[in-house]
């Protein structure tokens, strides 16, 4: 059972706080709830039944944040080149809350940006929206185990992929 005031990744919040737990105020049945605060935008609520319980982790620590980063070099980038295939893994991707499938895709398509601005052509919107959303991802979640900030995080990852 997580606590009040733990940090917590959710698929439809992000990196988020729990304020707290109990019943709010629009449930009938009684069921207990985590309340969630989006770290990114604090007026943003998302609540969780404890049946859900399984739709939240705690996010990466420290130590696994730098193994991780170790070891992203060497990944293969995710880019499937059919468009209707390439949404659904990315929207699965997005979802998992796993991070080398995080990576794979940022890498994919960071690699499929390169290939477009090389022809003089630009990435896609889908692609730039799902590049952004990893990004986003990524970025909140290992500044905040790393504890450093998003901003210097941004730099490093720059250097890694």
């Amino acid at each position: 059972m997580y606590q009040i005031n733990d940090i917590v990744f959710h698929e439809n919040g992000g990196v988020c706080r729990i304020n707290n737990i109990g019943t709010p105020d629009f449930v009938t049945t009684g069921q207990l709830y985590y309340t969630l605060e989006c770290l990114e935008n604090p007026t943003t609520k998302v609540y969780v039944a404890f049946t859900h319980e399984s739709d939240i982790r705690y996010i990466i620590t420290k130590e696994n944040a730098i193994q991780c980063l170790s070891g992203v070099r060497e990944l293969q980038g995710q880019y499937n080149e059919d468009n209707k295939n390439r949404d659904r893994e990315y929207a699965e991707v997005l979802k998992s809350g796993n991070f080398q499938k995080w990576f794979c895709m940022l890498k994919g398509i960071l690699h499929e940006k390169y290939v477009r601005n090389a022809a003089g052509k630009q990435l896609n919107l889908k692609d730039s929206r799902y590049l952004e959303q990893v990004e986003k991802l990524i970025i909140q979640e290992f500044s905040i185990a790393l504890d450093i900030s998003a901003e210097d995080f941004k730099e490093k990852l720059e250097t890694l992929v």
